[in-house]
């Protein structure tokens, strides 16, 4: 049904509005009596094989749903009946803001692709708890957290602080996203000296909790290399708990056909694959395999996922692949990644 009507529809319309319109269908559908055993029957599956623990969480799977799919955690607990392993809510901001004027969101077919601007649109990080605490989900939730688009340099800090300690009692899990800054564009905090300011103070609060819980930083696969192994240098020295590889690439000449090839613009799907690879086996070859990898980015495919594994990652997410393939896509890898027999 989904390849029927909701991918063209995706691929030809307004693709936030019908997102939304997915997940309200979604929400919908677990509200009926008996539809969300329905959906579980139909697409959930254990595979013993594919079980592990990693951060100190038992995860049921290695297959998650990248932040920006339900940025506000309105519907992660309907998402866990599509066979999800974990789900990663956000990006969040302190607080509430609404869509840039600069935002775009455009499906590119041929080349099973997305453009976009993203300035993080969100309703805040209490709305977020909000909507846990009132459906709490069956599962690991992680939460991408970032800074308000209008806060000035000086107060990035305490927009991380704030999120951080607020969602910390209602998540399993953070990811501070210092790849794609709220505007849009590559953040400043992929330099090692800037990133020093905002997860010191952090990690310094994580370490007064009585639970200590994992924080993983997202970087993007258009990193310079010297950026990346400061990165990774600093994540081992201080007590990072993985790092998770993608987000979107910036568009480059032929990188995507259309009108828009040549706009500057963030390209998510397919053609992020290679470079999300190829970063993957640097980080794990540069830590020793020390540093935990999620890779995210240019998953379409049961056979792409099993090329993320053998890359390197621990885990994946899936966004643009499920946009394309809908919701069995989750099943499709992870009966194709049990057949395979991989380690995890």
């Amino acid at each position: 049904m989904y390849r029927q009507f909701f991918r063209p529809l995706v691929m030809r319309l307004n693709a936030t509005r019908v997102h939304r319109a997915a997940l309200s269908l979604l929400r919908f559908a677990t509200r009926i009596p008996l539809g969300r055993q329905l959906l579980k029957l139909h697409y959930k599956r254990e595979y013993p094989s594919l079980k592990q623990e990693l951060f100190g969480l038992e995860f049921p799977n290695p297959v998650g749903l990248a932040a920006g799919f339900d940025p506000d955690g309105e519907y992660c607990g309907e998402l866990f009946a599509l066979g999800f392993g974990f789900i990663e809510i956000g990006t969040l901001t302190p607080k509430a803001q609404g869509r840039d004027p600069k935002a775009l969101s455009m499906a590119v077919p041929g080349d099973r692709a997305f453009i976009h601007r993203n300035g993080h649109e969100n309703k805040g990080v209490v709305n977020a708890i909000e909507h846990i605490k009132n459906n709490r989900p069956e599962g690991i939730v992680a939460a991408s957290i970032t800074y308000n688009r209008n806060t000035p340099d000086e107060g990035i800090s305490k927009d991380f602080d704030t999120a951080f300690s607020l969602l910390y009692d209602f998540v399993d899990m953070f990811v501070f996203n210092i790849a794609i800054a709220p505007q849009g564009v590559r953040s400043h905090l992929e330099d090692v000296s800037s990133l020093n300011e905002v997860m010191d103070t952090l990690l310094e609060r994580r370490a007064d909790m009585d639970t200590i819980k994992p924080v993983l930083l997202k970087v993007s696969p258009d990193m310079q290399t010297d950026q990346l192994d400061a990165i990774l240098l600093y994540c081992l020295r201080y007590g990072i708990d993985g790092i998770v590889v993608g987000d979107s690439i910036s568009n480059r000449p032929g990188m995507i056909g259309g009108r828009l090839s040549d706009e500057d613009v963030l390209v998510s799907g397919a053609p992020m694959l290679p470079k999300t690879l190829s970063v993957i086996r640097h980080i794990r070859e540069t830590t020793g395999g020390k540093l935990p990898i999620v890779g995210v980015g240019g998953v379409m495919s049961p056979e792409d996922a099993l090329e993320m594994f053998r890359a390197g990652a621990s885990l994946i997410e899936l966004y643009t692949g499920i946009l394309y393939e809908g919701p069995k896509l989750v099943k499709n890898i992870l009966k194709y990644l049990d057949s395979q027999k991989i380690k995890q």
